[in-house]
């Protein structure tokens, strides 16, 4: 049998870190026996090595392919004109393909030789990648609302077809975030927010109104969603959270917490629970009418973008333009998505905490007995539920670099 002649043999998905390979090896496993590292089971372990390779070929073609088909060749200029890499480049270097069983190199060997044996280069060479359309989309986007315009963005303007104009990104993310489901429907009392304010000497903020959102004559700084001038709800999914994105320093007072609840069901923009970007080899069912794997790309960049920290330092008028573009075109949402009452997003603070801004202002607050007059149909839907006081602790600033946002 030749060195190579490995199609008569089995691979188990423990010789793969990636995990769009895994699945599919656990779901067409037939042999109890993977030949490679030598696992044996009493259960089918392993799937046909030809079957696993061919799946890998197949893969790769989404998003690379043989120079020859879509490459100038010049033989004066030494060779195709664009980058280009042989088979194990492209799995070691590229697409940094991990065997962690594989101490031989014999899954790596068998890899190479079952695979295309091509001038890989990147699918569409002379055009931008996905991942490059929306970066630079990203940064299109930033410097017009930014430096040129913020308000008014129409279809028609001149611009490089491969770079979603400002307009044409702003409905993208919603679009997206329908596909993947990420326009959530909230039930009355199922969302907890924390707010945390600084009491200074003296102070001491107990009412729904002192606790929420605040009065129109105090929203004078601008916030990472919102403009000087627009009101809006900031908090966090926990105290510890919501500490951490108010205080900056020890011994700068007491801190009043108000927890809010949802007087009735609201809408949210979930960009802090976005599913993970499918591997380049997670098999697509044949229900589903999109490939997952860009459109998640898109997603976690722009969640990525919106969420990063911004010192102030005067600049942050212009620094959160962005989000605050964005959080403003989310909120006059009117199409498919319906109305949407706000936006969770990752926190500026330790991954895996959460933040809120919320659509509210101090009209939408329930207060006891209230006898303000209604400018909104009676739609007083964020109710205090508790109030505690805490002194800022070395654990509370621990993690916390620095400040995302203000509460005012």
């Amino acid at each position: 049998m030749s060195n190579y002649n490995y199609d008569s043999r089995s691979v188990c998905a423990e010789c793969f870190s990636d995990e769009g390979i895994k699945n599919f090896i656990e779901g067409a496993a037939e042999s109890n026996e993977c030949s490679f590292c030598g696992m044996v089971s009493n259960e089918p372990i392993a799937a046909r090595f030809k079957s696993v390779a061919t799946h890998i070929n197949d893969s790769l073609y989404q998003e690379y392919d043989d120079a020859a088909n879509c490459m100038s060749y010049v033989s004066a200029e030494g060779g195709y004109l664009g980058e280009t890499w042989p088979t194990y480049e492209l799995l070691v270097d590229v697409i940094a393909l991990e065997l962690p069983r594989d101490e031989d190199d014999s899954l790596f060997n068998a890899l190479v030789h079952r695979l295309d044996d091509n001038a890989w280069c990147q699918r569409n060479p002379y055009s931008l990648t996905y991942a490059q359309e929306t970066e630079f989309g990203w940064k299109h986007f930033c410097h017009v609302v930014k430096h040129q315009r913020r308000y008014f963005f129409r279809d028609g303007d001149q611009r490089d077809s491969e770079i979603l104009s400002p307009g044409e990104l702003l409905e993208t993310i919603l679009n997206y975030a329908l596909r993947i489901g990420l326009i959530v429907g909230i039930k009355r009392g199922a969302l907890k927010v924390v707010r945390a304010r600084p009491q200074r000497e003296g102070e001491k903020f107990e009412a729904a109104l002192d606790l929420g959102p605040p009065p129109l004559e105090k929203a004078t700084q601008s916030n990472r969603m919102s403009p000087a001038g627009v009101v809006m709800f900031y908090g966090s999914d926990q105290v510890q959270t919501a500490l951490r994105e108010t205080a900056q320093t020890l011994g700068s007072g007491t801190y009043a917490l108000g927890e809010f609840f949802n007087a009735r069901e609201i809408v949210i923009l979930d960009l802090a629970n976005l599913p993970g970007i499918p591997s380049l080899f997670q098999e697509i069912p044949d229900s589903m009418e999109y490939n997952p794997r860009p459109v998640l790309q898109f997603l976690h960049h722009v969640s990525w973008e919106i969420s990063q920290p911004v010192e102030r330092d005067g600049r942050e008028h212009i620094e959160y333009v962005p989000s605050q573009v964005v959080t403003e075109f989310v909120r006059s949402s009117s199409g498919e998505a319906g109305r949407i009452d706000g936006i969770r997003y990752p926190s500026a603070v330790p991954p895996g905490l959460a933040s809120y801004v919320l659509f509210a202002d101090q009209d939408n607050v329930a207060v006891p007995d209230d006898k303000r007059p209604s400018v909104r149909g009676d739609d007083r839907w964020l109710e205090l539920v508790a109030r505690s006081e805490r002194q800022v602790t070395t654990e509370d600033l621990r993690l916390a670099g620095r400040n995302g946002q203000t509460c005012d």
